[in-house]
């Protein structure tokens, strides 16, 4: 629920963490996540707390959301925009 995102939120903010949400339509690999995990707090020098989310509809690629940053290679997001530049 939205509350519950919201006191996480605050939680982690009280925490110092940085939360990133990882979405993906398949499963990552524990060996992957791991490495995504150290990757992602040599980057930003801070605890990080890494939700990681099964999306079936992004088809392929992902999406991670850092903050207020999104960054999304998801195939449905490329088809979208090729769509919209057709019609």
């Amino acid at each position: 629920s939205n509350i519950l995102k919201s006191f996480n939120k605050i939680i982690s903010k009280i925490r110092g963490e940085i939360i990133v949400e990882i979405e993906s339509p398949e499963e990552i690999s524990e060996k992957n996540k791991k490495i995504l995990i150290e990757d992602l707090q040599s980057r930003y020098k801070s605890n990080i707390k890494v939700l990681f989310r099964l999306n079936k509809d992004l088809i392929s690629g992902s999406r991670i959301k850092i903050g207020s940053l999104m960054i999304d290679s998801s195939l449905k997001t490329k088809l979208n925009k090729i769509t919209k530049n057709i019609q």
